[in-house]
């Protein structure tokens, strides 16, 4: 499996549970809020996959200020108003840091939505791209850790996970926060245990450039154009559960 297939199946697993809550409650609960990093190191820094699950009730409450004038719909202007305010806030509680050096992680893309829940309620994801560089001076093609914290909603039940992904081009070793192997296996099968990690690092190493030039790979689709095939891809879910139930 490649590493955009990885990143792909990690957002997938998560952006999931609002799409069984079209069903039946979220499988982490109603008052659930859920989490997921899904790193992707490279020479310079690292490309981020963020995913932000709320469940039934917690998105009431985020309703009520990505709705600001209360007429049920959700206008493009609200919409960047919300994430605004909660990229803003967030990022107060974020702590990135590479080689020991606080960097702060730049959003490059952005988006939500909002699907149908359990007892009439709905269920609020929001989905980002963001982008943490090294500190200016760092050696070329040199070993860096790369160190996230995330506290936010940890007064909250819900599912919290940090991951990274080796690939061709760098490889990755775990340093801190690894998860529970036992905890995802019990998990995938379909038991009822949730994962709570607010802290990571990751060791970074380049692989060495190649002596001739290698072929050309094709270029593949940047994590924004995931998220966007994730959340088209449970809208269509969504969709599609909501005629059959009219049926």
């Amino acid at each position: 499996m490649t590493l955009r297939a990885r990143l792909a199946a990690a957002l997938l697993s998560l952006s999931a549970l609002s799409v069984a809550s079209t069903a039946s409650a979220h499988p982490f609960g109603l008052s659930s809020t859920n989490r997921l990093f899904a790193v992707e190191p490279d020479a310079r820094g690292a490309r981020v996959a963020y995913v932000l699950d709320f469940a039934e009730l917690p998105t009431t409450d985020e309703l009520t200020r990505l709705d600001a004038d209360r007429d049920g719909q959700v206008l493009p202007a609200e919409r960047e108003r919300y994430l605004d305010a909660l990229f803003e806030t967030l990022a107060r509680q974020w702590q990135w840091a590479i080689d020991g050096v606080a960097v702060r992680p730049r959003v490059v893309a952005r988006s939500l939505e909002v699907a149908q829940g359990e007892a009439n309620l709905h269920t609020l994801r929001v989905l980002a791209e963001l982008r943490v560089e090294r500190p200016a001076g760092a050696r070329a093609n040199s070993a860096f850790t790369v160190s996230v914290r995330d506290e936010s909603y940890g007064d909250r039940a819900g599912w919290r996970e940090l991951r990274a992904e080796a690939s061709a081009l760098v490889a990755v070793e775990t340093l801190e926060g690894a998860a529970d192997p036992s905890i995802l296996a019990r998990r995938a099968a379909g038991e009822r245990v949730t994962l709570r990690m607010n802290a990571a690092t990751f060791r970074v190493r380049p692989s060495a450039a190649p002596s001739a030039p290698a072929p050309q790979a094709p270029r593949r689709a940047p994590i924004g154009w995931i998220l966007f095939a994730v959340a088209l891809s449970i809208s269509l879910v969504a969709a599609a559960r909501r005629l059959r139930d009219r049926a």
